[in-house]
């Protein structure tokens, strides 16, 4: 693989470890929702989710960068193909369940809200 200032090709694109997992129809019926009655927030104007996957296969700390590196390659080369200023996106889905989850009980409900917070926002 190129370094990721050079031009990526879909060939090249290939020989990562990165996939564009899916590619999902946001338009059915999202813009008839408001915002604040489900947790999906990417509304109006959005025709498209895409998600990025890295197959992290290997455990070996001197293969992390490379890990890394094919993540960034993947995600500049997407840039020409999805919205900009801002292009929306959000890590990992982020929400109460998936957050930080430190502690148990209620230690953990606080340690996650906050990401969940950043995902459930009322202005989407």
């Amino acid at each position: 693989m190129k370094n990721s200032k050079s031009p990526l090709r879909l060939r090249e694109l290939s020989e990562t470890e990165v996939r564009l997992c899916s590619n999902f129809d946001t338009q059915i019926r999202t813009n008839e929702i408001p915002a604040d009655a489900t947790p999906f927030t990417h509304r109006a104007g959005n025709l498209f989710k895409i998600q990025y996957s890295v197959n992290w296969n290997d455990e070996d700390p001197k293969l992390e960068k490379d890990y890394v590196n094919q993540s960034r390659v993947m995600y500049n080369f997407m840039t020409n193909y999805v919205s900009k200023n801002p292009r929306g996106a959000f890590l990992n889905y982020r929400d109460l369940d998936i957050g930080a989850m430190a502690g148990t009980g209620k230690n953990a409900y606080r340690s996650g809200k906050v990401n969940g917070e950043k995902h459930f926002t009322r202005d989407n």
